[in-house]
């Protein structure tokens, strides 16, 4: 488990500091000895392995791009509940952008739709009483479009989104019968709460407040 590294993105300039203190993992991005991205608190789970950051060109400039994937160390479902944080590139160096998702990994949550890039955020709820008088759990998907340096609620883009789906122990991809419109659009409010929304742009990550 890390708690503090550096990596050199693919382009052999770029560099990627992250460090661990009593509030989260704190990154940092560097290029040549130049500061391109002050220090970001980016989550405040803890486990963090060599394996979870990956870099790309994500906002399809000409400036390298990275992505964090940092495990919430849940069980049973919670295994695969995790914080990815969005290194995403910008004119004057690098903003962050965090998501708490199930999934996340760089293999099956990124898409392009119209040749724009988007993240497939997917999350976990339930209902006490749904239209059959009986309490079940479901997954809701949503669409965030990646626009410069910045993440924006954007289901809009896809006839498919937002999307809700009973968690059954079968394979199961169909958009559910089972819960009135008022209660899908709980569901939906509560699946984006931790995005912490102005309008639909998706809030950047704070400044730490302790100092390394």
């Amino acid at each position: 488990m890390l708690i503090r590294a550096k990596a050199m993105a693919t382009d052999q300039k770029t560099e990627l500091i992250l460090e661990r203190n009593e509030e989260g993992f704190i990154a940092q991005v560097l290029s040549e000895g130049k500061t391109l991205m002050e220090p970001r608190l980016c989550t405040s789970f803890a486990p963090f392995f060599d394996n979870m950051y990956h870099c790309g060109f994500i906002n399809d400039d000409d400036q390298i791009d990275f992505l964090l994937h940092f495990y919430s160390g849940g069980n049973g479902l919670n295994a695969d509940f995790n914080e990815v944080t969005l290194l995403l590139s910008n004119d004057k160096g690098y903003e962050a952008t965090s998501i708490h998702t199930f999934g996340g990994g760089p293999e099956n949550h990124y898409v392009k739709i119209e040749d724009k890039a988007h993240f497939i955020m997917k999350s976990f709820g339930g209902l006490a009483e749904c239209l059959d008088g009986k309490t079940h759990n479901f997954w809701t998907y949503n669409l965030l479009e990646i626009k410069g340096d910045t993440l924006y609620l954007a289901n809009q883009n896809h006839r498919n989104f937002p999307r809700t789906i009973w968690y059954t122990f079968e394979p199961n991809s169909k958009e559910t019968d089972m819960l009135s419109k008022k209660d899908k659009e709980d569901l939906l409010i509560r699946s984006v709460q931790d995005l912490k929304l102005i309008g639909n742009t998706v809030s950047h990550c704070p400044e730490p407040i302790q100092n390394n």
